[in-house]
C-alpha cells in the first residue's frame, strides 16, 4: 500500500512526523479515514484515538484531545491541544 506525509503536533511539539498507508480519527460527527489521494478536506476533531498504519505496516495509537485535521496533496496533518501515544504492548 502506498503512503503519504502525516503529522500530529501539539502546542509543545511533534508527536508523530513519518509516512502512513492510513489514519482513522475521530471527527465530530464520527470517525473518519484517510488513504492516499484523500480529497482534500479540513474536519474538526473530538478527543478520542488517532489509528493509524505506518509505513512498515505496523499499527500505532495516539489518544488526542479536540483539535483540526486537515488533507491536502497527499499530506495530512492534525493539530490537536494534546497528544499521547498509546504503549504499544498493551
Amino acid at each position: 500500500m502506498a503512503d503519504y506525509a502525516f503529522q500530529i503536533l501539539t502546542p509543545v511539539g511533534a508527536v508523530y512526523d513519518d509516512a502512513v498507508q492510513s489514519v482513522v480519527a475521530p471527527g465530530i460527527l464520527g470517525s473518519f479515514g484517510v488513504l492516499l489521494n484523500h480529497a482534500p478536506m479540513i474536519a474538526e476533531t473530538a478527543v478520542g484515538d488517532v489509528v493509524l498504519i505506518d509505513k512498515d505496516g505496523k499499527t500505532r495509537s495516539y489518544a488526542v484531545g479536540e483539535g483540526i485535521f486537515e488533507v491536502s496533496h497527499n499530506s495530512a496533518l492534525l493539530l490537536v491541544d494534546s497528544a499521547t501515544e498509546a504503549d504499544a504492548n498493551s
